[in-house]
């Protein structure tokens, strides 16, 4: 069965900071590149947020399965998606355990990946700042980049992959917004209420849309063995107006 993907539109307001559209793509997990890139080709977005699970390296065994060509589809979509547009990719709790060759593989596309690390960039005129938290246990890199995040002075945005984890450990009102994913939407969706996420278990609260200044994607590929319900997969368009 072909695997439905759907764009979901969303509006935000800088207060008059920023104005510019961005693409938003999680938990591709290796899945064919085509149908997202061409979906994210459709928003025409002035930039690509990569919001992690694009490549395969939850463990060091699986890591060592994914070495090679297995990752080809996931160095492809990140190469077609850089074509469209600046990417900046944060890596999720599937990424954990790169190898040196996928890590290779992965600089070779030019996304801009962010490792507990942030970047000033300009987006349509405005200056940005992006940043991201890697998925190993928090060290102090990784408050040292949040706080430097959080003291630049014009819009920032903050890719966490886990959205309960940002939640618990780093949740700062300053964060303008965070981009999320790993919750697959809740796979089971009734009511609009999810049944089950990782990290969250059953009836889990951070599923899909904004909680507060947080945006949670409900991904891109539905990796589990479970099928999804009511619970399409999507990329994000989201509009940030003044």
């Amino acid at each position: 069965m072909k695997e439905k993907l759907r764009v979901t539109e969303y509006m935000l307001s800088t207060g008059g900071r920023a104005r510019f559209r961005a693409a938003v793509v999680s938990d591709t997990h290796e899945t064919a590149p085509l149908p997202i890139a061409d979906a994210v080709r459709g928003i025409k977005p002035d930039i690509i947020i990569l919001a992690g699970d694009v490549v395969e390296a939850k463990t060091k065994a699986s890591a060592a399965l994914h070495d090679g060509a297995r990752s080809a589809a996931a160095y492809e979509l990140i190469r077609m998606l850089c074509k469209i547009a600046p990417v900046y990719y944060g890596l999720g709790n599937h990424e954990a355990n790169l190898t040196e060759r996928q890590r290779r593989e992965i600089a070779k596309t030019e996304a801009h990946l962010l490792l507990d690390s942030y970047t000033r960039i300009k987006v349509c005129g405005y200056e940005l700042a992006i940043g991201a938290v890697s998925p190993w246990e928090a060290t102090e890199q990784t408050y040292k980049m949040l706080d430097g995040l959080r003291r630049q002075g014009c819009y920032s945005m903050l890719i966490c992959h886990q959205p309960e984890r940002y939640v618990k450990e780093f949740y700062d009102a300053r964060d303008d917004i965070v981009f999320a994913g790993h919750a697959h939407g809740g796979q089971w969706r009734f009511f609009g209420i999810g049944v089950y996420a990782p990290g969250q278990g059953l009836f889990p609260r951070y599923t899909k849309g904004f909680y507060g200044n947080m945006l949670v994607s409900a991904g891109a590929h539905n990796s589990e063995i479970i099928p999804r319900i009511n619970d399409t997969c999507e990329v994000l368009s989201v509009d940030f107006v003044d």
